[in-house]
């Protein structure tokens, strides 16, 4: 229990006799009371404006107000006040109307001792703070749960909605209460049902179980989209008794990733279609990292075999110092680029001169150099024989 090193107490009460004995009640106590006294409904609501107490004691007897009237009055006055009623022996069902009111106690009058009272003023004061913590707690759960954009659907052991959350109409259309009684099969596309139902048989067998999927969702105007769900089984906690599915709209992320599937299939079957000899290698390991099929055709090495080796191996010994000197200038600049004819060996030792166009690119999150090259040995020797 919370206790107060000093608790502020507002007594409501027109009778002087009445109010000394309250006094003299918590005068033996610990902790101190600090008590104002007010004769009079009115007189009440006044002090309530500009000072701040720890607990009401009222009298349901007042020269302006009595009965409900007067609990009504205050409450509304100090909604967050706890607030104990005394009542004579005739007056017990207006203290358990009270009660029904927002009161957090009523005492007889002719029944009250020391101890009753402040062990009832101790309890209310705690029970008060313990109320303002919960209310605390369940406005924040509201605010979480009317701003998040993850949709929740709680659903009872057969399957059927009991709650949701507003983000489901933001996804799918459907209100509250066109949710609430429908079955998770009218909201899943009918393909995506057995991997669903195979999930909510996972989750019940193994509670700590939490499993991600992806299934399709209706829209209560047009078709389905995909979403991305996850759910827990909460169905043995005593406050949610549910298996709760959290959802979020992925069509977006799924469109996208089309596109970019689609998009690396093009480059795939451009760049291991492409005549030209390409390899990517890392400027600092010098370790080939790709290479299309015109590359395997011209030197000869599988591709297995050409991801086991450096640029270095296809180069003539003596011309290693040129590719190091490329290598640096890659590294230090990303629009690195360079043309040249190059003197390279394929598996078998024989020479070839490749015309060659390295670029600086960064490849699979490292910076890496993209070299195409024209096989340009024929050339040069038909050159060579016209020369002559």
């Amino acid at each position: 229990m919370t206790v107060l090193k000093e608790i502020r107490v507002l007594v409501i009460e027109d009778n002087a006799g009445d109010f000394f004995l309250v006094q003299e009640y918590l005068s033996v106590s610990t902790p101190r009371f600090t008590i104002t006294r007010a004769s009079a409904l009115k007189e009440a609501l006044r002090i309530l404006e500009g000072n701040l107490f720890d607990v009401i004691l009222l009298d349901l007897s007042l020269p302006d107000s009595s009965g409900l009237r007067s609990v009504t009055a205050i409450i509304g006055a100090a909604s967050s006040i706890p607030l104990l009623v005394f009542t004579g022996f005739n007056e017990e069902q207006y203290g358990m109307d009270s009660l029904k009111l927002g009161a957090q106690d009523y005492l007889v009058k002719d029944e009250i001792s020391s101890s009753l009272l402040i062990k009832s003023i101790l309890y209310s004061i705690e029970r008060s703070q313990v109320r303002r913590q919960i209310f605390r707690q369940e406005r924040l759960f509201r605010i979480i749960t009317e701003n998040s954009i993850d949709a929740k659907f709680l659903l009872d052991d057969q399957g059927e909605v009991t709650f949701c959350t507003p983000s489901v109409l933001a996804i799918t259309g459907y209100t509250s209460n066109e949710c609430i009684g429908q079955h998770q099969s009218f909201f899943i596309h009918p393909d995506d049902m057995p991997l669903f139902l195979t999930c909510i048989d996972m989750v019940k067998q193994d509670p700590k179980h939490y499993p991600v999927l992806e299934v399709r969702i209706r829209q209560k105007d047009s078709d389905y989209i995909w979403c991305r769900k996850t759910i827990v089984n909460l169905l043995q906690e005593e406050y949610v008794n549910a298996i709760v599915c959290t959802f979020w709209d992925i069509s977006g992320e799924k469109e996208s990733k089309e596109i970019l599937e689609a998009s690396e299939e093009r480059y795939r079957y451009l760049f291991n279609n492409n005549p030209a000899v390409i390899v990517i290698w890392d400027p600092q390991s010098f370790e080939i990292a790709q290479v299309n099929l015109a590359a395997v055709q011209q030197y000869g090495y599988s591709r297995t075999e050409f991801l086991s080796k450096s640029v270095l191996d296809l180069r003539a010994p003596e011309d290693i110092p040129l590719i190091k000197e490329l290598s640096a200038a890659a590294l230090q600049d990303d629009q690195f680029k360079k043309t040249a004819v190059w003197r390279h060996l394929d598996k078998h030792g024989q020479e070839m001169f490749m015309q060659i166009s390295s670029h600086s690119i960064v490849y699979n999150k490292k910076r890496s150099v993209l070299s195409i090259a024209i096989n340009i040995t024929e050339k040069l020797m038909l050159e060579k024989k016209l020369e002559l």
